[in-house]
Protein backbone atom coordinates (compact mmCIF):
# COMPACT_ATOMS: atom_id res chain seq x y z
CA UNK A 1 0.00 0.00 0.00
CA UNK A 2 2.99 2.00 0.14
CA UNK A 3 2.92 2.25 -3.60
CA UNK A 4 1.30 5.57 -5.10
CA UNK A 5 1.74 4.38 -8.55
CA UNK A 6 0.61 0.71 -7.95
CA UNK A 7 -2.55 2.31 -5.97
CA UNK A 8 -3.40 4.76 -9.03
CA UNK A 9 -3.22 1.47 -11.34
CA UNK A 10 -5.13 -0.57 -8.55
CA UNK A 11 -7.97 1.99 -8.45
CA UNK A 12 -8.37 2.17 -12.71
CA UNK A 13 -8.53 -1.95 -12.61
CA UNK A 14 -11.14 -1.69 -10.02
CA UNK A 15 -15.06 -2.49 -11.18
CA UNK A 16 -17.31 0.20 -11.96
CA UNK A 17 -20.21 -1.36 -13.97
CA UNK A 18 -22.11 -1.86 -10.58
CA UNK A 19 -26.10 -2.10 -11.38
CA UNK A 20 -28.93 -1.98 -8.36
CA UNK A 21 -30.39 -5.05 -8.21
CA UNK A 22 -33.99 -6.02 -8.23
CA UNK A 23 -35.07 -7.90 -5.57
CA UNK A 24 -36.16 -11.48 -7.02
CA UNK A 25 -35.08 -14.78 -6.14
CA UNK A 26 -32.12 -16.67 -8.43
CA UNK A 27 -28.62 -15.94 -9.02
CA UNK A 28 -27.02 -12.49 -8.33
CA UNK A 29 -25.37 -10.67 -11.29
CA UNK A 30 -21.93 -10.48 -11.21
CA UNK A 31 -21.89 -6.47 -10.97
CA UNK A 32 -24.09 -6.10 -8.28
CA UNK A 33 -21.86 -3.85 -6.62
CA UNK A 34 -19.95 -5.71 -2.88
CA UNK A 35 -20.91 -2.74 -0.45
CA UNK A 36 -25.02 -3.22 -1.05
CA UNK A 37 -24.09 -7.30 -0.53
CA UNK A 38 -26.28 -8.05 2.62
CA UNK A 39 -29.09 -5.31 1.40
CA UNK A 40 -29.56 -7.18 -2.47
CA UNK A 41 -29.14 -10.85 -0.29
CA UNK A 42 -31.86 -9.77 2.28
CA UNK A 43 -34.04 -8.57 -0.61
CA UNK A 44 -34.07 -11.74 -2.40
CA UNK A 45 -34.97 -14.02 1.05
CA UNK A 46 -37.58 -11.32 1.87
CA UNK A 47 -39.11 -10.97 -1.77
CA UNK A 48 -41.97 -13.25 -0.97
CA UNK A 49 -42.67 -12.72 2.54
CA UNK A 50 -41.91 -9.80 4.10
CA UNK A 51 -44.10 -10.17 6.83
CA UNK A 52 -41.07 -12.31 8.19
CA UNK A 53 -38.14 -10.63 7.47
CA UNK A 54 -34.56 -12.34 7.27
CA UNK A 55 -31.54 -10.05 8.57
CA UNK A 56 -28.16 -11.15 7.27
CA UNK A 57 -26.61 -12.28 10.52
CA UNK A 58 -29.43 -14.73 10.31
CA UNK A 59 -27.93 -16.18 7.51
CA UNK A 60 -25.81 -19.74 8.22
CA UNK A 61 -22.37 -20.08 6.55
CA UNK A 62 -20.65 -17.48 4.57
CA UNK A 63 -20.56 -16.12 0.90
CA UNK A 64 -16.69 -15.37 1.49
CA UNK A 65 -14.06 -17.93 0.88
CA UNK A 66 -12.33 -16.09 3.93
CA UNK A 67 -13.98 -13.85 5.57
CA UNK A 68 -11.13 -11.39 6.83
CA UNK A 69 -9.43 -9.49 4.44
CA UNK A 70 -5.69 -11.09 4.13
CA UNK A 71 -2.64 -9.67 2.28
CA UNK A 72 -2.70 -10.65 -0.77
CA UNK A 73 -0.31 -10.65 -3.70
CA UNK A 74 -1.43 -8.63 -7.21
CA UNK A 75 -0.31 -8.92 -10.30
CA UNK A 76 -0.94 -7.84 -14.19
CA UNK A 77 0.95 -8.95 -17.31
CA UNK A 78 2.70 -10.87 -14.43
CA UNK A 79 4.19 -7.90 -13.11
CA UNK A 80 3.86 -7.28 -9.68
CA UNK A 81 1.87 -4.67 -8.34
CA UNK A 82 2.37 -4.65 -4.88
CA UNK A 83 0.49 -6.26 -1.39
CA UNK A 84 -3.22 -5.19 -0.57
CA UNK A 85 -5.39 -6.58 1.74
CA UNK A 86 -8.33 -8.56 0.11
CA UNK A 87 -10.76 -11.18 0.13
CA UNK A 88 -12.63 -13.76 -2.23
CA UNK A 89 -16.61 -13.17 -2.53
CA UNK A 90 -17.64 -16.19 -3.40
CA UNK A 91 -21.11 -15.26 -4.12
CA UNK A 92 -20.55 -12.28 -6.11
CA UNK A 93 -17.38 -13.94 -7.61
CA UNK A 94 -15.45 -10.37 -6.83
CA UNK A 95 -12.11 -10.25 -5.40
CA UNK A 96 -12.79 -7.48 -3.01
CA UNK A 97 -10.01 -5.01 -1.82
CA UNK A 98 -9.43 -2.70 1.13
CA UNK A 99 -9.66 0.73 0.13
CA UNK A 100 -9.08 2.29 3.61
CA UNK A 101 -6.22 0.48 5.66
CA UNK A 102 -6.58 2.32 8.86
CA UNK A 103 -6.93 -0.23 11.79
CA UNK A 104 -10.58 1.52 12.11
CA UNK A 105 -11.52 0.84 8.86
CA UNK A 106 -9.78 -2.99 9.08
CA UNK A 107 -11.84 -3.67 12.10
CA UNK A 108 -14.83 -2.39 11.40
CA UNK A 109 -17.97 -4.17 11.03
CA UNK A 110 -19.11 -2.61 7.40
CA UNK A 111 -15.25 -1.92 6.33
CA UNK A 112 -14.87 0.41 2.75
CA UNK A 113 -13.63 -1.90 -0.01
CA UNK A 114 -14.41 -2.47 -3.83
CA UNK A 115 -13.86 -5.22 -6.48
CA UNK A 116 -10.95 -5.76 -9.02
CA UNK A 117 -12.69 -6.33 -12.50
CA UNK A 118 -12.07 -9.09 -14.17
CA UNK A 119 -9.40 -9.03 -16.39
CA UNK A 120 -7.49 -12.78 -18.18
CA UNK A 121 -3.93 -10.90 -17.94
CA UNK A 122 -4.04 -10.31 -14.22
CA UNK A 123 -3.95 -13.40 -10.92
CA UNK A 124 -4.12 -12.61 -7.26
CA UNK A 125 -1.78 -14.82 -4.99
CA UNK A 126 -3.69 -15.47 -1.63
CA UNK A 127 -3.07 -17.52 1.00
CA UNK A 128 -0.84 -19.45 -1.50
CA UNK A 129 -3.07 -19.92 -4.02
CA UNK A 130 -3.16 -18.72 -7.53
CA UNK A 131 -6.50 -17.06 -8.84
CA UNK A 132 -7.10 -16.40 -12.06
CA UNK A 133 -10.22 -15.00 -14.40
CA UNK A 134 -10.77 -17.63 -17.58
CA UNK A 135 -13.56 -17.60 -19.60
CA UNK A 136 -15.21 -21.18 -20.06
CA UNK A 137 -18.84 -22.84 -21.44
CA UNK A 138 -21.33 -22.57 -18.16
CA UNK A 139 -23.55 -25.40 -18.09
CA UNK A 140 -26.41 -23.71 -20.34
CA UNK A 141 -23.90 -23.44 -22.86
CA UNK A 142 -23.16 -19.50 -22.30
CA UNK A 143 -19.55 -18.58 -22.30
CA UNK A 144 -18.53 -16.30 -19.31
CA UNK A 145 -15.95 -15.50 -16.78
CA UNK A 146 -15.13 -16.58 -13.85
CA UNK A 147 -12.59 -16.85 -11.07
CA UNK A 148 -10.76 -20.07 -10.74
CA UNK A 149 -8.13 -21.43 -8.75
CA UNK A 150 -5.09 -22.99 -9.93
CA UNK A 151 -4.85 -26.82 -8.46
CA UNK A 152 -2.44 -28.43 -10.64
CA UNK A 153 -0.17 -27.05 -12.84
CA UNK A 154 1.80 -29.92 -15.63
CA UNK A 155 3.74 -28.83 -18.58
CA UNK A 156 0.54 -29.92 -20.32
CA UNK A 157 -2.82 -29.26 -18.24
CA UNK A 158 -4.05 -27.26 -15.44
CA UNK A 159 -6.29 -28.43 -12.75
CA UNK A 160 -8.62 -25.64 -11.93
CA UNK A 161 -11.46 -25.24 -8.76
CA UNK A 162 -14.28 -22.76 -9.02
CA UNK A 163 -16.12 -21.83 -6.19
CA UNK A 164 -19.58 -22.15 -6.51
CA UNK A 165 -21.56 -20.52 -3.94
CA UNK A 166 -25.57 -21.06 -3.07
CA UNK A 167 -27.90 -19.36 -1.06
CA UNK A 168 -30.92 -21.51 0.31
CA UNK A 169 -33.75 -19.72 1.33
CA UNK A 170 -35.07 -20.29 4.99
CA UNK A 171 -37.75 -22.77 5.05
CA UNK A 172 -40.55 -23.53 7.76
CA UNK A 173 -40.69 -26.53 9.25
CA UNK A 174 -43.78 -29.45 7.58
CA UNK A 175 -44.90 -30.47 11.13
CA UNK A 176 -44.54 -29.36 14.82
CA UNK A 177 -42.18 -32.40 15.41
CA UNK A 178 -39.79 -30.04 12.61
CA UNK A 179 -37.59 -27.53 13.40
CA UNK A 180 -37.44 -25.06 10.92
CA UNK A 181 -34.51 -24.53 8.62
CA UNK A 182 -32.37 -21.36 8.61
CA UNK A 183 -31.26 -19.63 5.57
CA UNK A 184 -27.61 -20.92 4.35
CA UNK A 185 -25.29 -20.03 2.17
CA UNK A 186 -22.73 -22.86 0.66
CA UNK A 187 -20.12 -23.38 -1.47
CA UNK A 188 -19.43 -25.80 -3.30
CA UNK A 189 -16.32 -27.23 -5.65
CA UNK A 190 -16.69 -27.23 -9.74
CA UNK A 191 -13.09 -28.88 -11.52
CA UNK A 192 -12.08 -27.76 -14.45
CA UNK A 193 -8.89 -29.06 -16.51
CA UNK A 194 -7.47 -26.38 -19.03
CA UNK A 195 -5.23 -28.01 -21.69
CA UNK A 196 -2.02 -25.39 -22.25
CA UNK A 197 -3.29 -25.81 -26.58
CA UNK A 198 -6.87 -24.78 -25.94
CA UNK A 199 -8.61 -21.55 -25.07
CA UNK A 200 -11.48 -22.64 -22.28
CA UNK A 201 -11.17 -25.07 -19.53
CA UNK A 202 -13.51 -28.26 -19.53
CA UNK A 203 -15.46 -28.77 -16.63
CA UNK A 204 -14.19 -32.39 -14.60
CA UNK A 205 -17.77 -34.32 -14.07
CA UNK A 206 -17.49 -36.50 -10.94
CA UNK A 207 -18.80 -39.38 -13.26
CA UNK A 208 -16.48 -41.48 -15.12
CA UNK A 209 -18.55 -41.88 -18.40
CA UNK A 210 -19.02 -38.17 -18.49
CA UNK A 211 -15.75 -37.64 -18.34
CA UNK A 212 -14.61 -40.42 -20.99
CA UNK A 213 -16.72 -38.26 -22.97
CA UNK A 214 -15.12 -35.18 -21.99
CA UNK A 215 -11.12 -36.53 -23.62
CA UNK A 216 -12.44 -39.37 -25.59
CA UNK A 217 -9.11 -39.16 -27.07
CA UNK A 218 -7.31 -40.46 -23.91
CA UNK A 219 -11.01 -42.46 -23.10
CA UNK A 220 -8.99 -46.08 -23.16
CA UNK A 221 -6.34 -45.09 -21.07
CA UNK A 222 -8.45 -43.07 -18.83
CA UNK A 223 -10.72 -45.89 -18.22
CA UNK A 224 -7.67 -48.31 -17.37
CA UNK A 225 -6.33 -45.66 -14.76
CA UNK A 226 -8.74 -44.92 -13.02
CA UNK A 227 -9.55 -49.02 -12.63
CA UNK A 228 -6.17 -49.45 -11.57
CA UNK A 229 -5.63 -46.56 -9.53
CA UNK A 230 -9.22 -46.64 -8.11
CA UNK A 231 -9.50 -43.19 -8.62
CA UNK A 232 -12.26 -41.51 -7.46
CA UNK A 233 -13.32 -38.39 -9.54
CA UNK A 234 -14.89 -36.48 -6.71
CA UNK A 235 -11.36 -36.18 -4.58
CA UNK A 236 -8.87 -33.29 -5.60
CA UNK A 237 -5.93 -35.43 -4.46
CA UNK A 238 -7.02 -38.20 -7.09
CA UNK A 239 -7.73 -35.31 -9.18
CA UNK A 240 -4.20 -33.98 -8.90
CA UNK A 241 -3.12 -37.55 -9.49
CA UNK A 242 -5.56 -37.60 -12.88
CA UNK A 243 -3.99 -34.12 -14.51
CA UNK A 244 -0.47 -35.95 -13.65
CA UNK A 245 -1.15 -38.98 -15.74
CA UNK A 246 -3.06 -37.17 -18.40
CA UNK A 247 0.07 -35.25 -18.58
CA UNK A 248 2.05 -39.08 -19.89
CA UNK A 249 -0.14 -40.06 -22.53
Amino acid sequence: MKNLVAIVLIALMLSSNFVVAQAVVGDPNQYEASWRLKQVIRDKLNVQERSNPIEFSDIKGSPYLNESFKDGQYFLNGKSQGHFYIRYNVYNDQIEILTDVSPENFNSKTPKYDAFLKSNNSKIILDGKTIKSYYYNDDNGNTTNSYFIEVNTTDKYTLLVRKRCVLTPAEKAATPNQADRAARFTIYDDYYMLDKNEQYPRKIEPKQRKLLKTFPAKADALKDYIKKERINLKEEDDLIKLTNYMSTI
